[in-house]
């Protein structure tokens, strides 16, 4: 059995996923907002990096489970 490149691909990038959701929910959102951003409430500014770390926690569920099916396609075929 040879691991293929599109396993470790997916794999290595789900774990990456899973710890960068992480981080973004322990990200303290200052109060003063950058200037790109002065437009937004401290409130809105929170619930974006909310959803950016629910949408990085789902992505990194998303690539591990098609790791877990690219290793068990190169298993069972």
């Amino acid at each position: 059995m040879r691991i293929q490149f599109p396993f470790i691909v997916c794999l290595l990038g789900g774990l990456y996923s899973l710890y960068f959701a992480l981080k973004l929910r322990k990200f303290k959102v200052p109060d003063q907002p950058p200037k790109s951003r002065a437009h937004l409430s401290k409130e809105e500014r929170e619930k974006k990096m909310q959803l950016a770390s629910w949408l990085c926690l789902f992505i990194g569920l998303l690539m591990i489970a098609t790791a877990a099916y690219f290793y068990w396609s190169n298993i069972s075929g």
